[in-house]
């Protein structure tokens, strides 16, 4: 059943992704050639396969859901669209942290849409987006799981460093996608240089 689960929600984000393309593009075959390859491709295979991947699936599947409907928002101007695209968001931080990564798309959408939408809908909509995330941040560090900062303890610039390294790892399987598997070990910076 959890494995079904998981390719059932894979499944869903493979239309939705035609969807989103569709409504940027308005190309049927580029948006079946993205869904297809956002299907097939092999970096999802940890995410899908393994009961442990649900948060990555249930993140992408809340952000796709985020910005399609402030998409249908923007063309319809109906506010409830506009309440659904908060709402997936809050289910997208809450899933996984790595939600907070909508705001990435929505300046996409912003620099594509900007000259359609008056600034100033624009500006409100990605500040009531970053207040959102301000308030789970806030939470995060002080009511859900604190205790989670103590165990690692780096200054800011280690962090910084860390985080490249991680993203420089997920760039190469993105595009090199060989020796997948659900554990990896990054080296980390820090003052004993350990691997977590």
């Amino acid at each position: 059943g959890y494995h079904l689960t998981n390719i059932i929600i894979h499944s869903l984000m493979g239309l939705l992704v035609f969807y989103l393309f569709f409504a940027l593009f308005s190309d049927y075959w580029l948006a079946l050639l993205g869904s297809i390859l956002f299907c097939a491709h092999p970096i999802h295979t940890e995410a899908v396969a393994y009961i442990s991947g649900r948060a990555e699936l249930l993140v992408s599947l809340f952000t796709l859901l985020t910005v399609i409907s402030y998409l249908n928002y923007l063309k319809s101007n109906r506010n409830i669209a506009y309440l659904l695209s908060l709402f997936c968001f809050v289910l997208a931080l809450l899933s996984k942290e790595a939600g907070f990564l909508i705001l990435v798309p929505f300046f996409l959408v912003y620099l594509g849409i900007r000259a359609k939408t008056p600034k100033i809908n624009l500006s409100r909509h990605f500040i009531s987006f970053a207040g959102i995330l301000a308030i789970y941040a806030i939470l995060r560090l002080t009511v859900l799981f604190p205790i989670l900062f103590v165990r690692y303890k780096f200054s800011f610039l280690q962090d910084i460093l860390n985080f490249s390294l991680v993203l420089i790892e997920y760039l190469r399987i993105l595009i090199f996608p060989h020796h997948l598997h659900l554990f990896r070990s990054i080296p980390v910076v820090s003052s004993n240089n350990s691997n977590i």
